[in-house]
């Protein structure tokens, strides 16, 4: 073996024990060297390097029974140092710009968001994030010592390699915007763009809830749009050009409500919350029987109907399920596409909670085409496709616009030693 073929060994063995640790803590050296089928002595180097660079821990744990046959022995588990490294991610929509500090467990240290008028220019939206990040930066100045990266998750049309927002649909004058290039000169660190989907499954794949899946789908539904990220065979699939996943573009009713772009009937007229808080103003204004007392001198928002819904309201759970079944159909339909072990389900709507995800559950129980499997003897050898809410439920953009920098640490293409 060449030099550069062992140096590039090296350097994924090191990524795989860092992802391993992040995802796994408290495993011992022997099990980072048996779930990676390292040697044990390439095992213990790396965590070595780590620990001593301050990136890891070890700390003994005493009659640990999990993933050792000795219990009551004393072990030495492997953690991370989380703030440490620290990444500073950016999401940004037309209807929220994020800025957060966020740590190498995926933890989010300081967070500031603003509202944008989705009218803004390139040259007018950096000014705003330029803004934004300084705030951030000066709130969590303890932390900027161990700044390694810089994430930014957009919504819209994104040429990731290059680090760019091509154009989005809901920030009209928004195009050619080279996130990339812009601020790896003003902060001399590497910075990695993705779409906001994408960005949102990396940190369920890492941190969140299917952390165990290989093959799963994230579907997220915010303010203005419904979106797809697709993690097949354990990598982010992106499509030819980079677009995939723009499930929000796809039909579930040909006859049904126009479109300024693509075929009528798109899931995103059936599922935008901000078209179901429109509603609640309109119905509140003509006082609709059934409506709770709301006691704001404001107008209703979305986390108003989440709130109410929980209390039992049935008008704000109605408004919940209404954007179920459509949201059902589109699962079914991916489930049928990609035969996923999970899809998680994210984004603003993921507040709702236990009243959505258990009536979305429902609502595509047999529907299917593993539900044919009912009718066989061979049903048991195959799992149902787990329907679950995101571990970070409406941080999900936040979360994961810093962990599309650590992916890059996890995959090699950056690394810490």
């Amino acid at each position: 073996m060449n030099q550069r073929n062992l140096k590039d060994v090296r350097t994924a063995n090191r990524a795989n024990v860092l992802r391993l640790i992040c995802e796994r803590p408290g495993l011992t050296r022997q099990n980072v060297a048996d779930k990676l089928r390292l040697s044990k002595m390439s095992a213990v180097n790396i965590v070595t390097e780590y620990v001593e660079k301050g990136y890891m821990q070890e700390r003994i744990e005493l009659g640990r029974d999990t993933d050792r046959s000795n219990v009551g022995r004393p072990s030495f588990s492997v953690f991370v140092v989380p703030d440490s490294v620290i990444v500073m991610g950016v999401y940004i929509s037309e209807y929220e710009i994020t800025c957060s500090l966020i740590n190498l467990s995926c933890e989010i240290l300081v967070s500031r968001t603003v509202a944008p008028t989705a009218s803004e220019t390139n040259e007018e939206l950096f000014s705003i994030i330029d803004a934004l990040m300084e705030s951030v930066l000066n709130a969590g100045e303890k932390y900027t010592k161990n700044l390694f990266g810089i994430g930014l998750a957009a919504v819209g049309l994104i040429d990731a390699e290059e680090g760019t927002i091509l154009c989005a649909d809901n920030f009209p004058h928004i195009v050619d915007m080279r996130l990339k290039a812009y601020y790896e000169k003003k902060f001399g660190l590497p910075v990695i763009v993705s779409n906001d989907m994408n960005a949102s499954l990396v940190a369920e794949k890492h941190y969140g809830s299917a952390i165990e899946a290989r093959n799963f789908l994230y579907v997220g539904i915010g303010g203005y749009s419904v979106g797809l990220g697709m993690c097949i065979n354990d990598n982010v699939y992106y499509g030819h050009n980079g677009f995939a996943g723009e499930l929000g573009y796809t039909s579930i009713k040909f006859d049904g409500t126009p479109s300024n772009f693509g075929c009528p009937g798109q899931l995103e007229s059936y599922t935008r919350i901000d078209r179901y808080v429109e509603k609640a103003n309109r119905d509140w204004q003509e006082k609709i029987p059934g409506m709770p007392d709301f006691p704001l001198n404001r107008p209703i928002a979305w986390t108003d109907i989440i709130q109410e819904a929980k209390r039992g309201n049935a008008y704000c759970i109605d408004i919940i399920h209404e954007i179920g079944d459509y949201l059902s159909i589109a699962i079914v339909n991916v489930i049928n596409l990609f035969d996923p072990e999970k899809v998680v389900v994210g984004g603003q709507l993921a507040a709702a909670g236990s009243i959505l995800i258990d009536y979305v559950a429902q609502k595509t129980y047999n529907k299917s085409v593993k539900a044919l499997l009912s009718t066989q003897k061979i049903r048991a050898r195959y799992a149902k496709t787990e329907i679950v809410l995101s571990s970070f439920e409406d941080r999900i953009m936040a979360a994961g616009s810093g962990a599309i920098v650590f992916d890059a640490l996890f995959q090699g293409k950056l690394t810490l030693l």
